[in-house]
């Protein structure tokens, strides 16, 4: 499974003179905990996040500590998005793989990645994303593995069973080599978690 195919495309993306308050509201109405900040080409040069924005917009409270001068002097808040982003963002490809997302956005404490194509922001890819795609109905998962295999062989060559995820592939072709190519195959689908190949010759069962 690729980022391409579990991205949401295409991306809702911030301008860097966005006004902080307008950026605030937007990403609050679409329920999103953050968002690519591209150039007039459309290229990456920040990411806005809730945390960006709590970190400078929330001010503290005199009351909470009675040695602290109401009247000291602090910073100007922040008015454009180009004040408040963040601009060491780790991003990811179009074609890069799915798990390689999921392994950075748990690593990293990440919500949402942005997918470039070159270096232009063409999606973002979040956690939610991927649980979508790793759940998907059994059903569906079978139907799209059908629908791979096809492409290779007839459609009655292999015997497809998908329960929570695994696919159970038996069908006529014996070689290791159509196996291999066959749970290849199946494993590119959104959905699957793993592939059994039952070798209706000798009983052996490969998983992949």
């Amino acid at each position: 499974m690729l980022v391409r195919e579990v991205m949401s495309s295409p991306p809702f993306v911030l301008a860097p003179d966005d006004e902080v308050r307008w950026a605030a509201e937007v990403l609050l109405g679409r329920h999103l905990s953050a968002a690519p900040v591209v150039d007039e080409e459309g290229r990456l040069v920040g990411v806005l996040s809730d945390a960006d924005l709590l970190r400078h917009r929330v001010g503290p409270d005199p009351r909470s500590s009675l040695r602290r001068d109401p009247l000291a002097d602090e910073e100007p808040p922040a008015r454009t998005v180009a004040d408040l982003m963040t601009t060491e963002v780790v991003a990811v490809r179009a074609g890069s793989d799915a798990a390689r997302a999921a392994e950075l956005l748990v690593d990293l404490g990440h919500r949402t990645l942005p997918v470039l194509s070159g270096s232009r922001v063409v999606g973002v890819v979040g956690r939610r994303d991927l649980l979508l795609a790793a759940t998907r109905p059994d059903d569906d998962v079978e139907r799209d593995v059908r629908t791979v295999l096809a492409d290779y062989w007839a459609p009655a060559s292999w015997a497809v069973e998908v329960v929570d995820g695994v696919v159970r592939l038996r069908g006529r072709e014996r070689t290791e080599a159509s196996h291999r190519l066959a749970a290849a195959l199946a494993r590119t689908v959104p959905g699957v978690l793993r592939v059994v190949v039952d070798d209706p010759a000798s009983q052996d069962t490969v998983v992949r």
